[in-house]
């Protein structure tokens, strides 16, 4: 199915929540705005089960799966659609704010948010393990996906990470405390 820029960003099923894929990755991921009595974590389900997940205090723990993410033909050249995303539908205008950390050992270990239309479009960004180290990541996908990355804001420290969809954009931004943040990657569409 071909969708413009603004059809992604108003119809978008799916907003941001977490998502984890990787070897044998424990995430830790406390939402932000959890409402009294109905919190966001008791209405978010999943698309592609992890092998465990477990919430407590307000934080979800995972175990993942092995060999599972999202990514679509760029460079790599295949598709796969199998990381864990746990989801919360959205509309309108919004921010999803989450502080992520894990265990990351294996290549392309990772854990972070996601807002998703469907397999052909969406975003993820948190923190993912390459190159032997921690980096934050960004990927942006319509229909290819196309990788960001930069040096993680820490070694070993859980990271904020922030996805706002405004208007006709959706952007990311990693953060070191809740209200300090640093741009990774931004996306703008303009009217078609």
């Amino acid at each position: 199915m071909q969708w413009d820029r603004r059809t992604l960003l108003r119809q978008s099923a799916l907003a941001a929540s977490g998502f984890t894929m990787g070897r044998r990755l424990l995430a830790q991921v406390s939402p932000q705005g959890a409402e009294s009595g109905n919190s966001l974590v008791e209405r978010m389900t999943w698309l592609n089960d992890p092998a465990s997940s477990k919430g407590s205090g307000g934080k979800l723990f995972v175990h993942s799966r092995a060999k599972t993410d999202f990514w679509r033909k760029t460079f790599y050249g295949y598709i796969t659609d199998n990381g864990h995303f746990f989801r919360l539908s959205a509309s309108g205008d919004f921010v999803f704010q989450a502080r992520v950390n894990g265990e990351y050992a294996a290549l392309y270990d990772q854990a972070g948010l996601m807002v998703r239309l469907d397999a052909e479009n969406w975003m993820k960004c948190g923190t993912e393990f390459c190159d032997r180290q921690r980096h934050a990541s960004v990927v942006f996908t319509r229909d290819f996906s196309d990788w960001s990355t930069m040096t993680d804001l820490s070694k070993t420290a859980p990271v904020w990470w922030r996805a706002v969809r405004k208007k006709d954009s959706v952007g990311t931004l990693c953060l070191w405390t809740a209200s300090i943040s640093h741009p990774c990657a931004r996306a703008i569409s303009r009217p078609a």
